[in-house]
């Protein structure tokens, strides 16, 4: 069939045709800090701190009997303290996901201590375990 053509002139140079071309501009992804991970294992004999960071990679620990304490005295509510205050010295992460194991006496006292040094929690969370049905108890001491 017969085709129409038109004579435009000459073809623009490749400058006046990249001024009409689409530019993107993306903004600036914003990378979320993954919170460090502050595991606190408190029984009733000594207090155990161990900070990791988000995946799970140990980065720093602290415990009652590393602050000098011995015997009787790591189960009290200072030791937890001390060691909060010991592992506080060595790091301070931006944000914190703090777990909590056992229902020891210094665990009130650990996340007072780092609240005091100005760590910021995004996160608490309570990982002791907890029986139900179990193992059958020991038997009645008679005396």
């Amino acid at each position: 069939m017969f085709k129409r053509t038109f004579s435009v002139g000459p073809l623009p140079d490749s400058k006046f045709l990249d001024s009409f071309r689409k530019i993107e501009i993306r903004a600036p992804q914003k990378q979320e800090i993954q919170p460090h991970i502050l595991h606190c294992h408190c029984s009733r004999n000594n207090t155990m701190l161990t900070l990791t960071d988000h995946v799970g990679k140990t980065l720093g620990w602290s415990s009652a009997g590393s602050c000098g304490l011995k015997g009787a005295k790591r189960g009290t509510s200072d030791a937890g303290y001390q060691a909060a205050i010991q592992l506080a010295q060595k790091f301070s992460p931006p944000f914190v996901h703090l777990k909590f194991h056992g229902f020891g006496k210094g665990r009130e006292q650990v996340f007072r201590a780092l609240k005091q040094k100005g760590w910021n929690f995004v996160r608490f969370t309570d990982l002791t375990a907890i029986r139900f049905g179990g193992n059958r108890p020991p038997k009645r001491r008679r005396i």
